[in-house]
């Protein structure tokens, strides 16, 4: 068992810190669009796709 954990440490890490990145863009993703803000734009919400979306007519 230790014998593979140290074959294999590198690639552990490196899924484990790609996990905990995924985690958190997903988290800010989430809680932007939960807050009515747009994550593709930088103006907050003042693009025309953002304010459609907002407003369906």
């Amino acid at each position: 068992m230790f014998a593979w954990l140290s074959a294999n440490l590198a690639t552990i890490v490196i899924v484990l810190l790609l996990a905990v990145a995924v985690f958190f863009a997903a988290r800010h993703v989430l809680r932007t669009r939960k807050a009515g803000g747009c994550s593709g734009c930088s103006s907050q919400g003042s693009c025309p796709h953002c304010n459609s979306s907002k407003d369906p007519e």
